[in-house]
């Protein structure tokens, strides 16, 4: 399902001053526990996500390897009907140096929002699994294959809501982040003709060149102006 808002190439101070944020919070929020420190980007990409309002979502801080991850309470998932299960948004604030420059509250604004919108396609897609389809989901992360594959539709469905430009912010603030201190060998996405590359399902997460392309062809982002070069 494609959110009611429309995408906006970029979220700027004077955009988001319009907003009626509160209104927001109290629409969707009611059985939600926001990040601290960043409601603001929360809020933005859940607006994209009108099928989320009223769901249990608690957003939990703490020390981890991994960035974000999202997942169904395990508790609700055996015990609570699909319509009541919980889920948790686990949001790393400090990990191994490696990844440190690329957590959530060291991100722009706009690559905030694209991490969040794509931790809640996941929310969005387990709200449609019953319990096996949770269980099915849990033996596929056993399997690179479909992570890989998991991934790249949860990167599409944020593309879908209309969180395009801001999955692409993310995915350029990350990669140039990794490539500038650790992965040396990355092609610059500034010189990919993403026009006429193919694109790999083997991506688990799309490159920015993908998600350009998917923005570029994609009617929800026809009428809004888009910077692609």
């Amino acid at each position: 399902m494609v959110g009611q808002s429309m995408p906006v190439p970029c979220y700027t101070p004077e955009i988001v001053k319009d907003l009626n944020l509160d209104s927001i919070k109290q629409a969707y929020c009611a059985r939600m526990v926001l990040p601290k420190g960043q409601e603001e980007a929360f809020l933005l990409a859940l607006m994209h996500y009108p099928e989320l309002k009223g769901a249990r979502i608690k957003c939990i801080q703490r020390r981890r390897f991994v960035p974000l991850t999202t997942m169904p309470s395990v508790r609700s998932t055996f015990f609570h009907k699909q319509t009541n299960r919980r889920y948790k948004i686990l949001i790393s604030t400090h990990s191994r140096h490696v990844i440190d420059s690329i957590l959530l509250h060291k991100l722009p604004l706009n690559a905030a929002i694209g991490v969040l919108g794509h931790e809640l396609a996941h929310v969005a897609y387990f709200t449609h699994q019953n319990f096996w389809g949770v269980m099915r989901v849990a033996k596929g992360n056993l399997s690179n294959k479909y992570l890989d594959s998991m991934e790249f539709a949860t990167d599409q469905s944020t593309i879908d809501h209309g969180l395009g430009w801001q999955l692409l912010a993310w995915s350029e603030f990350t990669r140039d982040k990794l490539a500038s201190k650790y992965f040396k060998n990355l092609p610059d996405w500034r010189t990919i003709d993403f026009e006429n590359l193919p694109i790999s399902l083997n991506e688990r997460y799309m490159h920015p060149w993908t998600i350009r392309k998917k923005i570029k062809h994609h009617p929800l982002y026809a009428t809004k102006a888009a910077p692609i070069e």
